[in-house]
């Protein structure tokens, strides 16, 4: 069960990150803040805990991540830069 949570929420971030959608960020703007990408990173890192030691490696990679993004929140004003590249002009 927890692997398929990884899967979907692998997907979801995946596709945050490499293509701008402006429907779901107008319904869940917790995505479009440094804040939000870190508890969600954190989250995702939690999900990822296991008893292997790659498992744990990487997971210990997303809280990091997850927490680095909660401090640039407290350092930055405008929204995050997506991979895909900057938001549209009217977004």
């Amino acid at each position: 069960m927890i692997g398929l949570y990884m899967v979907g929420f692998g997907a979801f971030a995946a596709a945050t990150e490499f293509v701008y959608m402006p429907k779901v960020v107008r319904y869940m703007m917790l995505f479009d803040s440094y804040f939000g990408k870190g508890c969600f990173y954190i989250f995702w890192g939690f999900l990822m805990w296991g008893s292997r030691p790659v498992w744990i490696i990487a997971a210990l990679v997303f809280i990091g991540v997850g927490i680095c993004y909660i401090i640039g929140s407290c350092s930055v004003s405008s929204p995050p830069v997506y991979i895909c590249g900057e938001r549209p002009a009217d977004a």
